[in-house]
């Protein structure tokens, strides 16, 4: 009997070991009411201590994210603004390899709460409510059907002993000797039956007529709470989902602005699926418990009480182990053990009743006039066996116990299963989250380093790449500052203030000049003195006869001073217009023609014509800066 219950009681547990949380299983002892604050400790803190730290850390974020945020609205101290990089230093923490890295671990972050949101949402079970209304369904249609075969018992119990009373009468009447027959014994015997007549009319009432008026009342209201249910799942899972790609695709683009507040939001959101997550976990683990020891835990409930009939005590416990396990033998044997109600020996004893009254009629002719009442009373009694076969099988373990399994099912799989799945997926979007805020807290911080150019503003690399590195406070991105040169100025001119190292003009510029040997030039390179001279001076030829012509005492005529700018804006301003650039000089070196027909320019000429195209340069930085508020 006990291999026979342990392979019961397994098989019953089979259908929750899949549920989370259901590896290790509190004990029956464990489960003690007495002994409750034993059970929260042993069991249920272990469980739930590690959603209750990420909840604590999902708070201290969000108090601490409101503080942070207060605290850099306050511009008035300079302290808290903190340095604000600009330059170089700006270009490099956006596009440094840690920025990077950042970036890509908040897009992993938030594919892994949208892989979770995903998940959640495949897993939602749009209608729970008519699972469960099957399953009460089964439970009420097994008591009608018990109650319905218990009437039909009765009933035909009620026809068998009026049917025996008539008999009893017509043998009272052919003489007393008649009526010594047994008759009163089987009346005693069905009189066990018709006592169950009011007592049957008073369970249906209590139990069938309730539960269905119950439906009746409150299924629409469960549909529309069980629809809300699986819209406010989805919905929860999209918001979520939908705020850390947003919040993550801000930080790839540089965009602090929407970060800010979609942090804030996710973070409220974020310390509501925690609490959730808090409270499945012990919706869980206590569910698992009970549906791993319910069997245990109510024979342990039920055992010492007995009823009426029962001798001794534990009638309950028989009737629950049997319903549950299906031991004990039949249900009337049980019934025989709880109640006291002995069917097949009241049906036995009646059969005898009816034998005895047969035989009596067939060997005496005087009770010959009864044999049609006696031949009516063993029809009867034929139909009082097959109505109580047929309650023995409405009462019996084979039909009770696939109400109890689709009850179990539902309850201990079912709905805890769509609890743990709410659960997992919950859990996997709430833990990305909260590294998520991490970064999100890293990159924010990062971005504070920067200098502020608007709430709307993409930063970007192309922001910083020409900035100078300048000191004061007013200083702003924009184009490029170019300082003046170091060291002592030379002629005056405007070429000599600009300084542009990573220009190749310029660096063609500082190299020395080897002009290249020329018979007609030769003389004079030997006598002119070279202190103080960029290289020689060049013999313009004339292009018409060739004769060489004394070059001016200037290559180029001078640079006009270009006007100032008001400070103010001045509607009366034009910015001058720009002479037009002078014509190309074409010196000795390259005369007479080539073989090709077209002029050969030497080295030294492409010199001249590098300084005359950064002198050209810095001429037009000089009108438009002023013009355009860049300088």
């Amino acid at each position: 009997m006990r291999a026979l219950r342990a392979e019961l009681t397994r098989a019953s547990r089979l259908a929750v070991l899949h549920l989370p949380l259901a590896k290790d299983p509190a004990s029956l002892e464990q489960l003690d009411i007495a002994n409750w604050q034993g059970y929260i400790q042993g069991s249920l803190l272990p469980h739930i201590a590690g959603p209750a730290v990420a909840l604590i850390v999902a708070l201290a974020f969000l108090l601490t994210f409101i503080a942070w945020r207060l605290v850099k609205c306050c511009t008035c101290c300079a302290c808290v603004r903190g340095p604000q990089r600009k330059g170089h230093k700006a270009h490099k923490l956006l596009t440094s390899r840690k920025a990077v890295w950042l970036k890509a671990s908040a897009a992993a972050a938030a594919a892994g709460i949208l892989a979770g949101g995903v998940y959640g949402v495949t897993q939602v079970q749009a209608d729970m409510v008519d699972s469960g209304l099957a399953a009460i369904d089964a439970v009420t249609a097994f008591i009608d059907h018990a109650l319905t075969a218990g009437s039909a018992t009765v009933a035909a119990s009620q026809a068998l002993d009026s049917q025996l009373m008539a008999v009893r009468d017509g043998l009272v009447a052919l003489g007393p000797g008649a009526a010594g027959l047994a008759i009163d014994d089987a009346h005693a015997s069905l009189a066990g039956f018709l006592s169950f007549d009011s007592d049957l009319s008073t369970i249906r009432t209590s139990t069938v007529d309730r539960v269905e008026s119950a439906i009746e009342d409150y299924s629409p209201t469960a549909h529309m709470a069980d629809k809300w249910r699986a819209v406010g799942l989805y919905i929860a899972y999209g918001v979520l989902a939908g705020l850390a790609v947003m919040a993550s695709f801000a930080m790839l683009v540089d965009w602090p602005a929407p970060t800010k507040p979609l942090v804030l939001i996710f973070l409220l959101l974020l310390l509501l699926a925690w609490i959730i997550v808090l409270a499945l976990t012990a919706v869980l683990r206590v569910g698992n418990d009970v549906c791993m020891n319910v069997e245990d835990k109510v024979q342990e409930l039920v055992s010492g009480i007995s009823l009426g009939g029962s001798s001794g005590g534990g009638g309950v416990a028989a009737l629950v182990q049997y319903y549950l396990f299906g031991t004990g033998g039949t249900v009337f044997s049980v019934l025989n053990s709880a109640v006291g109600l002995d069917v097949p020996g009241q049906l036995v004893q009646a059969n005898a009743t009816l034998l005895e009254l047969q035989e009596a009629v067939d060997s005496t002719p005087a009770l010959s006039s009864l044999s049609s009442d006696v031949a009516l009373v063993t029809a009867l009694f034929a139909n009082v066996s097959a109505s109580v076969d047929a309650l023995g099988l409405a009462l019996s373990y084979e039909t009770f116990h696939p109400v109890w399994t689709g009850v179990k099912a539902y309850v201990c799989c079912e709905l805890l299963n769509s609890v743990g799945c709410t659960w997992t997926a919950l859990i996997v979007t709430a833990s990305f989250g909260l590294t998520l805020i991490l970064l999100a807290f890293i990159w924010i911080g990062r971005m504070d380093k920067l200098q502020a150019f608007g709430c709307c503003h993409f930063y970007s690399a192309r922001d910083y790449s020409l900035e100078g590195e300048c000191a004061d406070a007013g200083c702003r991105a924009g184009p490029a500052v170019l300082p003046e040169k170091a060291g002592p100025k030379s002629s005056g001119t405007f070429l000599e203030s600009i300084s542009c190292p990573q220009s190749p003009i310029m660096a063609r510029r500082e190299a020395p000049v080897q002009p290249p040997s020329s018979p007609k030039t030769a003389a004079a390179t030997a006598s002119a003195p070279q202190a103080g001279r960029v290289g020689p001076a060049p013999l313009f030829h004339s292009l018409a006869t060739g004769v060489p012509v004394p070059g001016p005492a200037r290559m180029y005529p001078p640079v006009p001073e270009v006007q100032s700018v008001p400070s103010k804006p001045n509607a009366a301003y034009r910015p001058p217009s720009p002479q037009p650039p002078p014509a190309v000089a074409i010196t000795s070196s390259s005369f007479p023609f080539n073989s090709g027909g077209s002029f050969v320019a030497s080295e030294s000429e492409l010199q001249v014509e590098a300084h005359r195209a950064a002198e050209l340069a810095g001429r037009a930085l000089s009108m438009v800066c002023p013009v355009y508020g860049l300088c």
